[in-house]
């Protein structure tokens, strides 16, 4: 890169740009969630399967379709089966109490009729 590069400065960023993958430097702004990240997501799916009787069951193992995922900001949990809007809001009422209990960060719960559609999001709901 020459002078006449700097005087273009979308030519600059897009260099700069280039030279941060190159340098690994975006690797370090990853949102990877740490350890800490996934024994919290841990607690809050625990504290849920402790306080409710989940009545769909997962396919391929003995245990209720409700799943974890963490994330550097907040801890997921998906839940799949036709649960009513009861139901959910009993889930939910759990969820925010189980979050204010052992979680730091924030609870994002979503349900889904089933595992194999995920395009069919019933409910979502954001517990700070």
């Amino acid at each position: 890169m020459g002078v006449e590069a700097v005087k273009n400065p979308t030519d600059a960023v897009y260099a700069l740009r280039a030279y941060a993958i190159t340098a690994g430097w975006l690797t370090v702004g990853c949102a990877v969630p740490t350890v800490s990240d996934a024994e919290e997501s841990s607690k809050v799916i625990k504290g849920l399967l402790s306080r409710y009787s989940f009545r769909f069951m997962s396919s391929h193992d003995r245990r209720p379709a409700v799943y974890s995922k963490p994330h550097p900001r907040y801890s997921e949990v998906v839940v799949f089966g036709d649960y009513s809007r009861n139901e959910q809001d009993e889930i939910c009422g759990i969820t925010r109490a189980v979050r204010h209990e052992v979680a730091t960060e924030p609870v994002r719960i979503r349900f889904y009729r089933q595992v194999s559609d995920r395009s069919e999001l019933l409910r979502e709901n954001v517990f700070p």
